[in-house]
């Protein structure tokens, strides 16, 4: 729905990322398991439309280290920014 949406409004390309609420307001454990499966369906969504969507990764900053190892796989591994 949203491609159509895109084309009725002459728009090429949307930049997708999580919104509110972000993984901000969980706890340790949470806020890392959701960041990666957001930015596992975030890569999807880009795959399938490469040249309509990109993506903004998600990470923790609760868990620093779980945060730093989330970038560098969302970016070398996902394609994500």
């Amino acid at each position: 729905m949203r491609l159509a949406e895109m084309d009725a409004h002459g728009v090429d390309m949307h930049i997708l990322s999580l919104t509110m609420p972000g993984v901000q307001l969980f706890d340790r454990d949470t806020a890392v398991a959701l960041a990666r499966s957001s930015n596992d369906q975030l890569a999807e969504a880009v795959r399938r439309h490469p040249t309509r969507f990109a993506g903004l990764a998600s990470f923790s900053p609760q868990d620093p280290a779980a945060a730093a190892r989330e970038m560098e796989r969302a970016v070398k591994q996902l394609r994500l920014n």
